[in-house]
């Protein structure tokens, strides 16, 4: 493997585990948690509610690296870039495109950088969380 695919694979692993629930406030999108949402399966799940544009509510159940969308299609997956897709309403074509968003919104936010290299450094989450 080519010292620059290790690199991706990093980068890609780093983004796909990015804390959930941060998510959707990191991309700019409303987000609200639950706090009435007790869970029955899985132990520290999370219901979230996101608007995002055009007004549109989804609701979600965050467990760990985990989510499912529970109207419409319940479709779901897991990582910040499956859930980045996801909010944006996009097909998983579109893979590079919230590999970009999501690294965009990491840069805007303090937590991304891109070195001369090109290559990009991201620092630990510490999103802070206001319901």
């Amino acid at each position: 493997m080519a010292h620059n695919d290790r690199l991706q694979n990093s980068l890609l692993q780093q983004l796909r585990s990015w804390p959930l629930a941060d998510v959707p406030r990191l991309l700019g999108f409303y987000c609200s948690r639950d706090r009435d949402y007790e869970p029955i399966k899985y132990p520290g799940s999370e219901r979230l509610y996101v608007t995002v544009d055009g007004g549109y509510v989804h609701e979600i159940v965050v467990t760990g690296e985990r989510f499912i969308g529970t109207r419409g299609e319940k479709r779901g997956g897991g990582g910040a870039i499956d859930l980045t897709l996801y909010l944006h309403g996009w097909e998983s074509s579109k893979f590079k495109m919230a590999v970009g968003r999501l690294l965009e919104a990491l840069r805007v936010h303090g937590f991304a950088t891109q070195a001369a290299t090109g290559e990009w450094v991201i620092s630990d989450p510490e999103f802070s969380r206001s319901d």
